[in-house]
């Protein structure tokens, strides 16, 4: 046992001790399509919601995700949400404006901080899928619904752009392989917090 923790305690000071310690703290919401293949359902809009906390270039994640079908008619509707926890590592640059639309970025000619990251980790995953018809109406159909949950491996790249020191703005491309359904989409999204 005390060899498992020793072995612990120079990771994380391997990790960690990278000079001098910056740190930031922010939360972050979003929205975007995702893409998943569920029985009426192939992409879905989905709002994610994030708090994140960074040492140095190590960043660490607890993202909500909540995705549902565009249809309006039938019912039960199909979703899929999830909780996740990441971590990843970002790389660090400035440059003039990149996330906004043109011709504003020949225009602006200050430098922004951006970062980009990858991350992974682990996610609880919960969905429902339309099973069989049980009522056909003219305007809401009544299906059987078939709840599943369990757990996945989240993947994510994003790109943040810093603003100001207590706001930005970000686009993230994920994926997530589980045993329930996999599934990837992106989200565009703004943080607030202490940068």
């Amino acid at each position: 046992m005390s060899k498992y923790f020793l072995i612990i305690l120079v990771l994380s000071n391997l990790v960690f001790s990278q000079g001098v310690k910056s740190s930031s703290f922010w939360g972050d919401a979003g929205a975007g399509l995702n893409y998943i293949k569920l029985a009426n359902s192939d992409v879905m809009l989905n709002f994610r919601f994030g708090l994140n906390y960074k040492v140095n270039s190590n960043n660490f994640s607890v993202v909500y995700l909540n995705s549902s079908e565009f249809e309006l008619i039938d019912s039960p509707a199909e979703y899929l949400k999830s909780v996740s926890v990441i971590y990843g590592r970002s790389f660090d640059f400035t440059m003039r404006r990149l996330l906004v639309p043109l011709p504003l970025p020949m225009i602006v000619t200050k430098e922004f901080k951006y970062s980009l990251v990858v991350k992974i980790g682990a996610s609880y995953i919960v969905k429902r899928e339309r099973t069989g018809i049980i009522q056909l109406k003219p305007f809401n159909n009544l299906y059987s619904g078939e709840v599943k949950e369990g757990m996945g491996l989240p993947l994510e790249i994003e790109l943040r752009e810093e603003l100001t020191k207590s706001f930005g703005m970000s686009v993230s491309l994920y994926g997530n392989k589980n045993g329930i359904k996999d599934h990837w989409g992106f989200n565009f999204g703004i943080y607030i917090g202490q940068l």
